[in-house]
């Protein structure tokens, strides 16, 4: 199962043996928000220290 989030590996002797994806949800109302900000000329800005996939998701949740 694949899913969008940051992925952490626990390794022992040099072999995987668990994978988390980690993921937070967005609030309801974020979407609702950046439109209002769309409509009112103001573009919004994602700024994330996370990965390029896991940004990507969430701007893909916020379109």
């Amino acid at each position: 199962m694949v899913q969008d989030g940051t992925v952490s590996y626990l390794i022992a002797d040099k072999q995987v043996i668990a994978a988390v994806v980690q993921s937070d949800s967005l609030r309801d109302t974020a979407k609702d928000f950046v439109k209002q900000l769309l409509k009112q000329g103001i573009t919004p800005v994602l700024v994330t220290g996370d990965n390029i996939k896991t940004a990507q998701a969430v701007a893909n949740q916020l379109t």
